[in-house]
C-alpha cells in the first residue's frame, strides 16, 4: 500500500509545482459538493445488490491552462453493499477521501461547457458496520481507487459556477483484512453538483 501513497503524494507535489501566476489564464477557485450514488463491492464476492451511497465535501480547482485544471478534494462518502433477499442486511462503511483530479475542459464558446476528468483516490475508513455489529477491525483502514467522470460547468456570473458531474470510483485495493487469496473491493458511481466561486472574490 506503501507505493499507492508515494503515488498519490508524487501526483499533488507534481500538480502544485506546474501551478503559476504567469500558468494560469484562469482564477483557482473553491468550492463546496453533495451527491448520491450506488455503491457496492466487486471482486471476490456474491450475494450482493447496490446500496445507496451519499457524500459531500469541499474541493479546490487549481487552473494550469483554460483547458486543464488540476481539482484536489476533501470528501466524506458512505459506501457498502446489501445482501440480497428482502431481509438482507446492510454493510455501511463511512469514508474520508482524498480524490486528486486532472480535469480537461474542451475549448467550446459559451456559458455551458463539458469537463472530464480522471485520478487517483485515498480513503481513510472512519467506521464499518453491518446492522448494530462493528466490523472495522476486520478491514483495511485505507482504500485506494481510480476515478473517472464527466460533468457539465455552469457560469452563473462572475462570482458563481455550478458544476454537474456523473462519476465511478473503482477500488483497485482490498479492503479485506486475513482475505487469502481473495479480494474484495469497492465500487461507486454517483451524481453529484458542486458550487465554484474564484478564490479571493
Amino acid at each position: 500500500m506503501r507505493k499507492y501513497v508515494i503515488a498519490l503524494m508524487v501526483v499533488v507535489v507534481c500538480a502544485m509545482a506546474f501551478v503559476s501566476p504567469a500558468q494560469a489564464q484562469t482564477k483557482t477557485e473553491i468550492g463546496i459538493k453533495g451527491g448520491f450514488g450506488f455503491a457496492n463491492l466487486t471482486g471476490d464476492v456474491t450475494g450482493t445488490k447496490s446500496a445507496l451511497s451519499l457524500g459531500g465535501g469541499g474541493l479546490i480547482r487549481f487552473p494550469l491552462s483554460p483547458q486543464f485544471s488540476i481539482q484536489p478534494e476533501l470528501l466524506l462518502i458512505l459506501k457498502g453493499t446489501m445482501e440480497k433477499g428482502d431481509d438482507g442486511e446492510k454493510l455501511k462503511l463511512t469514508y474520508i477521501e482524498v480524490p486528486i483530479l486532472a480535469m480537461y475542459r474542451p475549448p467550446t464558446k459559451g456559458t455551458v461547457r463539458p469537463v472530464f476528468f480522471t485520478g487517483p483516490v485515498l480513503g481513510l475508513l472512519l467506521s464499518a458496520k453491518v446492522g448494530d455489529d462493528d466490523i472495522k477491525e476486520s478491514l483495511n483502514g485505507t482504500d485506494f481507487g481510480l476515478v473517472f467522470g464527466a460533468g457539465v460547468d455552469f457560469e452563473t456570473g462572475a462570482k458563481g459556477k455550478i458544476f454537474l458531474e456523473a462519476r465511478y470510483t473503482m477500488g483497485i485495493s482490498n479492503i479485506a483484512k486475513d482475505s487469502g487469496d481473495d479480494s474484495v473491493k469497492n465500487g461507486v458511481f454517483s451524481l453529484g453538483v458542486s458550487y465554484l466561486l474564484p478564490l479571493g472574490q
